[in-house]
């Protein structure tokens, strides 16, 4: 294996689904089904040497680009497995599967992809991770890291000065519309049992105005018409009269 540096200030970038932002330097959602070099249960940080190989990376095989965070991370890392000369010297020959395609041993085949040994050596010798070509566009360099192996002089941090990334899941978590009050109901001054005369004789009908208010009527807003007269003048004594089955 040859060994390379990343000097101090190096700058790596990765583009995250929006919702796992809040994580910028974690690796646990490649652990959750494994990677190019890490098997599951393995963390791990993929990133990329170039602003827009990073792009292209989070769109994969889409034919269009998903909304994403873009992140920038200044990096110190030291010792790192360089596959990009992997032609120079006298490699295992197990290193030239690299380029398998991990997601067909793993998901069609159901065998472990050889790219998984080779996380596994380099993590047993102490190695931090490895730089290696990327598959995906050509020209682009991708360096993957391994959380547990981030130690000593190697560090990589996410550049937010103003603090602009979300710091928990709270922003996507779902909130129920805030409940508007019921419009107060304003008296009205018929709102009361009512006598009238009939036919000679005292009759007694009880009234309740609701009818939907507007402005300067004096009831609040919204309210629904009266179930028992549907015109406002028939709130005032003199045009009281019975409620029938049907009319409204």
């Amino acid at each position: 294996m040859i060994l390379t540096d990343l000097p101090k200030g190096t700058m790596l970038y990765r583009a995250h689904a929006p919702r796992w932002a809040d994580r910028p330097t974690s690796g646990a959602g490649a652990a959750l089904q494994g990677g190019r070099f890490n098997r599951e249960g393995v963390e791990a940080l993929y990133l990329s040497l170039e602003e827009l190989k990073a792009l292209r990376e989070y769109q994969q095989t889409s034919p269009f680009l998903p909304p994403c965070t873009m992140c920038s991370y200044s990096a110190e890392l030291r010792d790192l497995v360089d596959l990009r000369q992997l032609d120079r010297s006298s490699w295992d020959e197990l290193w030239h599967d690299w380029r398998e395609d991990w997601r067909y041993w793993k998901f069609d085949q159901h065998i472990e992809p050889p790219t998984w040994v080779l996380g596994d050596l380099v993590r047993e010798s102490g190695y931090p991770g490895i730089v290696f070509p990327s598959q995906t566009h050509d020209g682009g360099t991708q360096v993957v890291i391994f959380s547990d192996r981030l130690h000593g002089d190697n560090s990589i941090k996410v550049n937010d000065p103003g603090g602009q990334l979300p710091k928990d899941q709270s922003s996507w978590q779902s909130q129920a519309p805030a409940a508007h009050p019921a419009p107060e109901r304003a008296a009205c001054p018929f709102d009361r049992s009512r006598r009238f005369r009939r036919g000679g004789s005292l009759a007694f009908n009880a009234v309740t105005c609701g009818r939907t208010a507007s402005a300067g009527q004096g009831l609040a807003v919204g309210q629904r018409p009266c179930a028992a007269v549907s015109l406002w003048p028939a709130c005032t004594p003199a045009l009281q009269r019975p409620v029938r089955p049907g009319l409204g």
